[in-house]
């Protein structure tokens, strides 16, 4: 009985006992090498590289705690990001003049605004730098950057130091 329920499910599926023949890969799905794969990304790094050599020739080096990103040449605009002290970012060359920012609003790479006024040394090569007094994020952790919590109720908190008005 139950050699006749498997040859009658062979014959409905339709297998005449042939193995499954393994088709062969055709060029255009050939899997590339390692070293290939390699050589795509390096030559693929080094044309990102040159495009932002051309669209962003500067260089900036943050100078202060915190510099504020925003999405429009303005100090009303909307904040895209902070850099933290220390850290690079690539520049447009001609800054956009405005009234609240003199030294000028820079375009930064990949997107956004940044007034050099307000803590961003512009130069045509990387900026030298003394060790950052912040350690740099660690990017591959969860959390990036140190963190402390204040137990104490009604603690001031200051982005810069307070002026004497403020006090």
């Amino acid at each position: 009985m139950r050699s006749l329920l498997a040859i009658s499910i062979l014959v409905a599926c339709g297998s005449k006992g042939e193995q499954p023949r393994a088709e062969s890969a055709s060029p255009e799905e050939r899997v590339p090498s390692p070293a290939e794969v390699e050589a795509a990304a390096v030559a693929e790094a080094a044309e990102v590289a040159r495009v932002l050599d051309e669209e962003f020739p500067l260089h900036g080096l943050v100078t202060r705690p915190q510099l504020v990103i925003r999405d429009t040449p303005d100090r009303e605009g909307g904040v895209v990001g902070w850099l933290r002290w220390g850290e690079r970012v690539r520049l447009k060359e001609e800054p956009t003049r405005a009234p609240r920012c003199a030294s000028g609003w820079y375009a930064v790479a990949p997107q956004g605004w940044v007034c050099a006024g307000q803590g961003v040394t512009v130069a045509p090569e990387p900026p030298e730098s003394e060790s950052p007094p912040v350690p740099p994020a660690r990017r591959e952790d969860i959390l990036p950057y140190d963190y402390f919590f204040v137990k104490e109720p009604m603690t001031a908190q200051y982005h810069q130091l307070p002026s004497r008005s403020q006090q």
